[in-house]
């Protein structure tokens, strides 16, 4: 008797994601079936209907990423840029993967249960930037008197890259590009002022522009 071979849920799960995204909700089952290398049948074994394998297989990971542990340990220590460099090119990759699956299941019809409530909790991402702006802030390494609204800029830039790129196929620089004049911004605006920093301008009355209204008033 020939032994029976066990089909893991994540095989059919992983042929299941590769057809949908490439033909959509529509995609026939017996083609995710030969994708994976099994019949029609099993599929039907592990996942009661199609809508079931599609939501499955659309679903997105959300345990908390290593950029969000270093985010943390990091305050007060860590340079800043390298560190949301990090958490900003990690958070367009994860973006990059949840945005196709995001489409793809809008524009199935399925209605998903608790779907298109509003709710008063922010995304782990923003609490987590949050919490992490505010702490540099308390530091004295930031300044910035809201971090939640920083936090909100941050992940909507990168949001909003992966939404042109998904939607129009288009990209304004290369992602590492972006994500670094995406933080050359948002610093210029917040890290505290200090000499020799492009832009950086003594508090009046103090420095180099006292002299010089000295000398300009006895040379008047």
């Amino acid at each position: 008797m020939a032994r029976q071979v066990s089909i893991r849920n994540e095989t059919i799960l992983e042929a299941a994601r590769k057809v949908f995204l490439r033909y959509g909700f529509q995609a026939a089952t017996a083609r995710i079936a030969r994708e994976a290398g099994i019949s029609e049948g099993s599929i039907f074994k592990h996942f009661k209907t199609k809508s079931g394998l599609f939501l499955a297989a659309m679903q997105v990971e959300t345990k908390l990423q290593a950029w969000q542990e270093q985010l943390m340990q990091s305050v007060g220590a860590g340079d800043i840029r390298k560190t949301l460099n990090l958490a900003g090119r990690t958070l367009l990759r994860q973006i990059q993967t949840i945005m196709p699956r995001i489409v793809m299941i809008r524009s199935s019809g399925i209605t998903i249960t608790g779907g298109g409530r509003f709710s008063d909790q922010p995304p782990p991402e923003i609490k987590i930037l949050t919490a992490y702006f505010k702490a540099e802030a308390q530091q004295g390494r930031l300044i910035t008197r809201a971090p939640e609204a920083l936090a909100h800029i941050f992940v909507s830039a990168i949001s909003h890259y992966v939404f042109c790129e998904t939607i129009f196929g288009y990209r304004p620089l290369p992602p590492e590009a972006y994500v670094r004049v995406l933080i050359d911004t948002l610093l210029q605006a917040v890290l505290p002022a200090q000499p020799g920093r492009p832009g950086f301008r003594p508090r009046p009355g103090t420095g180099p522009q006292r002299g010089t209204r000295r000398a300009r008033k006895d040379n008047a």
